[in-house]
């Protein structure tokens, strides 16, 4: 009896299925391009969530100044003179100011973690929301 092996086949050996080298290479790489354009798109989406943080802070101190204005004739530069509750994590309020306490006031937040760490927003007496250090987002 004449027998015929498959080559690379051993007798009484199971041929085992695998992923050969070049395989495995190629989902790498395609996993890799699609990591590459991925972050960038995640890193914004979440630069923009923690902006949100402070134009929230900022708003909720518009709103506690224009109702202590209403009450009182004049903006307070002390923030616990103020009903509002502030929850900040990645920014903090840095100062809140007012030339003529009868008529305006701005208030600061900073940047205290992260790539744009040092920048500020700014919030005055129309509630406007802006930056003058170039921080990229600003409220839609």
């Amino acid at each position: 009896m004449v027998q015929i092996y498959l080559a690379g086949k051993k007798p009484g050996r199971k041929m085992r299925k695998s992923f050969t080298l070049a395989e495995l290479s190629i989902v790498i790489v395609v996993i890799g391009i699609l990591a590459i354009i991925a972050i960038p798109q995640f890193s914004k989406l979440l630069e923009k969530s923690k902006a949100k943080e402070a134009f929230t802070n900022l708003t909720a101190i518009y709103t506690a100044e224009r109702l202590y204005h209403i009450d009182t004739g004049f903006y307070t530069t002390d923030i616990n003179d103020l009903d509002c509750f502030l929850r900040w994590q990645d920014w903090k309020l840095e100062e809140i100011t007012c030339s003529d306490c009868a008529t305006d006031f701005k208030a600061r937040a900073e940047r205290k973690s992260g790539p744009y760490v040092g920048y500020h927003l700014y919030i005055d007496q129309t509630g406007t929301i802006a930056s003058n250090d170039g921080y990229p987002y600003t409220p839609e």
